[in-house]
């Protein structure tokens, strides 16, 4: 398009205004699709921790089992305090897997939320 009211410098300032659009739009779409991906990325892990944080649970509560069945038998004087000890750590070892799984997954679900908009 060839306008003959402007002359040869404000048709350059005019494709260079143009270029810098078009940049700027590319910028904002790159943004986007790095903000998607993110997301994306986020979604996925929260989904794997969501299981790691059911897993935890479930081997806490396993330890908790074994280690109330261990002091039953040494209250009937049929196991040691070294095996109710041992047990103690176990289950205490289950409680910090699974506190450690679901400040994780809190953590990735504040950041999803924060990358979607959605935060409270």
């Amino acid at each position: 398009m060839d306008f003959f009211l402007f002359g040869q410098a404000d048709r350059s300032r005019l494709k260079t205004t143009s270029n810098n659009l078009k940049k700027t739009e590319l910028s904002i779409k790159d943004k986007i699709t790095s903000i998607e991906t993110e997301c994306r990325d986020i979604a996925r892990k929260l989904n794997t921790q969501n299981k790691y944080v059911a897993a935890s649970m479930s081997a806490k509560n396993l330890q908790r089992k074994k280690l109330n069945l261990e002091e039953e038998k040494f209250n009937q004087g049929r196991s040691s305090i070294q095996w109710v000890l041992r047990y103690q750590d176990d289950l205490a070892a289950a409680l910090s897997n699974y506190y450690r799984a679901l400040t994780d997954y809190y953590n990735l679900k504040a950041d999803l939320e924060l990358y979607t908009g959605a935060y409270k």
